[in-house]
């Protein structure tokens, strides 16, 4: 099987070096004898997207021309920290390529068998679907929830009860609290 590289560290100032990964990874292709024909290696955040990342997205063109059969990394984070969503669609992508990919550290994460594929490729789509669903839930929410409409006439109450004169505010008279009521 022809096999890509991909490592990634954050930065280089911090004693992070790819080179760290990419021994056991090389490693790992010669232990399984499959043929090495790309390393690709960033040197910024998996939270940026391609325009940023340039070996990732290199990645991405020579998968669609079907240079390797298989993405190797060392991680998913490895691979992207850009979110589910887009960490999904990347390896759909690449399953639209025909190129699998698998996680040196993380065995669950392979698609080198087909049935895992479709089965873990459906399963991450589904949560991505429902991360969609939640990400929407609460933009709407924030957007017209009673927090909304408090914050705005919160304002004008406050405001309002302030006497011309007065630099104090008025607040409204306490109510005395019922006494508790004790358990059965």
């Amino acid at each position: 099987m022809r096999i890509a590289i991909y490592a990634r560290v954050s930065t280089e100032d911090k004693g992070q070096d790819p080179e760290n990964q990419l021994r056991d990874l090389r490693g790992w292709c010669a232990n399984c004898g499959h043929e090495l024909v790309g390393e690709y290696v960033d040197r910024v955040s998996g939270r940026k997207g391609m325009a940023v990342r340039k070996q990732f997205a290199a990645l991405f063109e020579d998968a669609s021309k079907r240079r390797f059969d298989c993405v190797l990394f060392w991680a998913l984070d490895r691979f992207s920290r850009e979110g589910m969503v887009p960490t999904i669609q990347h390896l759909e992508r690449l399953n639209s390529y025909g190129v699998t990919f698998h996680s040196y550290t993380e065995p669950h994460l392979c698609s080198d068998n087909e049935m895992v594929r479709g089965i873990l490729l459906a399963m991450l789509a589904t949560m991505a679907k429902q991360e969609a669903k939640r990400l929407s839930e609460r933009v709407r929410a924030a957007s017209s929830g009673p927090a909304r409409k408090a914050s705005a006439s919160a304002g004008r109450r406050a405001t309002a009860r302030r006497s011309p004169r007065s630099t104090t505010r008025s607040w409204p008279p306490c109510r005395p609290q019922a006494a508790p009521r004790a358990c059965a």
